[in-house]
């Protein structure tokens, strides 16, 4: 049991439409599974016009073709290669988190370049850790190193 969210900086009025590239790559999805909102100051907690529109899915792993969707973000920063999470060749503030409500993670894949993965227990990241160590970023290795071993 996943939540997607789908949250994209508000230009003027535009919102999340429900025709959107997120959601066509969700298999059965209806209306009723998708919670839209406003939030309001989540990046910059002083600036008024820090709005993002958000959508929040309610679904299963196997209903999201999450690989084409992670494609996506890839290729972002890439204007002529498909599939993108913009339009028109318009540059996108769109960002998508996986949240897995089972194993109480969340995956967000911010670039080309990287992903975050957060858990609510370091235990649940310590066979990430161990065993994609070497994929770490040397600008937060020493953090992340303390960090597993100071519970070892």
């Amino acid at each position: 049991s996943v939540f997607l969210v789908l949250m994209d900086y508000k230009h003027k009025r535009e919102k999340i439409r429900y025709g959107n590239f997120c959601f066509k790559q969700i298999q059965g999805l209806n209306h009723h599974d998708i919670a839209f909102l406003e939030m309001y100051r989540l990046y910059e907690p002083m600036d008024n016009s820090d709005i993002r529109n958000v959508a929040v899915v309610t679904s299963k792993t196997e209903s999201i073709d999450f690989r084409n969707i992670l494609k996506a973000i890839g290729n972002t920063d890439f204007p002529p290669r498909e599939p993108r999470l913009d339009k028109n060749g318009v540059l996108t503030s769109k960002e998508v988190f996986f949240v897995n409500r089972d194993r109480k993670l969340i995956f967000h894949m911010y670039d080309d370049r990287g992903l975050d993965i957060i858990a609510s227990n370091i235990e649940q990241l310590r066979p990430l850790y161990n065993q994609y160590n070497n994929w770490l970023l040397d600008y937060n290795r020493e953090k992340m190193d303390h960090l597993f071993m100071i519970r070892d």
